[in-house]
């Protein structure tokens, strides 16, 4: 692919990714407690935080919080004792990005596929600007790609030129039959070996099609870290307008859609929109905060007011 001739809108090179840094100023990873119940509204569930490890018993000293007294160490030396709290300032941040086939389509500006490609960007600069590690699960059709978790800038060069690499791979005609969501089970998996505690999960992906025994395995890795959902959606999916002839293309080939598809365009936004509502059930009843990005341009904007909690940016 020659990238003189790249539209940014439809594939991301490496530049484009870098570009995102600016948004790092903005985005607050891993979030509190405080900035969880801003970010999911009524799909709330309070992120952890970086908590607090031990560090030590010492003598109670007079200003001390009672609440820190060590009951059980006060009764056995009959001395009052408090325990010594330092806050953990390492957290690691595991991003896993969808750059599979289902990721390669847009009606309006950009692809799901770009958009994944720099919120993942972004919150990859913002991860390594407060100091964590970043991990990264890239998803293709028919791999996937770990990297551990590191604290260097040469690290995220390293994750997203693959990134680069997988997104600008993808094409109409590079379409395979694996579901996408299995694909992102086994990402999920691979993340479940290591066995992180205390991690903050990124997922993005369209969540089309998603799997009971993937919402099996993000249950399973929220016992001991916290799940941020973000879905990527395009508004022809949302609001197919039968009342209007659509031009459908694959890359080589164009079909009007007009009026003697009104019946099916309505039963497809039906059924998409009720797949929709049921990924928002499912995440809030077991506590998975999510947002949703638009394919319409707007997602770096949309990005960071969400993670504001709507506030004005």
């Amino acid at each position: 692919m020659s990238k003189d001739h790249v539209d940014s809108r439809v594939y991301s090179d490496l530049q484009a990714l870098l570009k995102t840094e600016h948004l790092a100023q903005q985005l607050v990873l891993p979030p509190s407690a405080k900035f969880g119940s801003r970010l999911v509204g009524r799909h709330f569930s309070s992120f952890s935080g970086r908590g607090l490890s031990f560090e030590e018993f010492r003598h109670y000293q007079a200003g001390d919080d009672t609440r820190n007294i060590d009951w059980a160490v006060t009764l056995r030396t009959g001395e009052p004792y408090v325990r010594v709290f330092s806050e953990e300032k390492d957290r690691p941040v595991y991003l896993v990005v969808d750059q599979g086939s289902n990721m390669f389509f847009s009606s309006v500006d950009t692809m799901k596929s770009v958009v994944s490609a720099e919120v993942a960007a972004a919150c990859a600069f913002s991860c390594v600007k407060s100091g964590d590690r970043l991990a990264a699960v890239l998803v293709g059709d028919e791999s996937i790609d770990l990297f551990p978790p590191r604290r260097s800038r040469d690290h995220i060069y390293q994750i997203l030129g693959k990134i680069e690499q997988m997104n600008q791979s993808l094409s109409a005609q590079g379409r395979v039959d694996s579901s996408p969501q299995s694909q992102i089970e086994k990402a999920l998996k691979d993340i479940a070996i290591m066995k992180p505690k205390g991690a903050l999960i990124i997922v993005l992906t369209d969540f089309y099609n998603l799997q009971e025994s993937t919402i099996k395995q993000l249950q399973w890795l929220k016992q001991h870290n916290d799940v941020l959902g973000v879905a990527i959606r395009d508004p022809l999916e949302m609001d197919l307008n039968p009342s209007e002839s659509l031009l459908m293309s694959d890359g080589d080939h164009q079909v009007l859609l007009g009026d003697e598809y009104a019946e099916q365009l309505v039963r497809y936004n039906q059924e998409h929109n009720q797949k929709s509502d049921r990924l928002r059930v499912l995440f809030a009843a077991n506590g998975f905060p999510m947002i949703e990005l638009s394919t319409t341009g707007t997602h770096q904007r949309d990005l960071i007011q969400q993670m504001m909690g709507n506030r004005r940016v």
